[in-house]
């Protein structure tokens, strides 16, 4: 199935939201909490969500410019794919 570039462009941009939207309410339950422990484990997960959100905007990137091929696209829809 090929994929056109704009739908190609909505699956990371898709995921980046949903990890920026996990890690802003993670934010909130950390402020909540009164165990450190929980707040460290809240912190690290919500930090790995931004650390994907920005991984997946880097990718964005590279899917924009012209030499990103046709292959490295694919692999791209596939690595997203398998973070969904």
């Amino acid at each position: 199935m090929k994929m056109s570039k704009e739908e190609l462009m909505r699956l990371p941009c898709k995921q980046k939201d949903l990890e920026l939207m996990a890690a802003e309410s993670l934010s909130s339950l950390v402020e909540m909490s009164k165990y450190d422990v929980v707040k460290l484990l809240l912190l690290g997960v919500m930090n790995d969500s931004k650390k994907h959100a920005q991984i997946l905007e880097a990718l964005m990137s590279l899917m924009r410019t012209k030499t990103f091929g046709y292959v490295e696209k694919n692999e791209a829809v596939k690595g997203v794919q398998k973070h969904t």
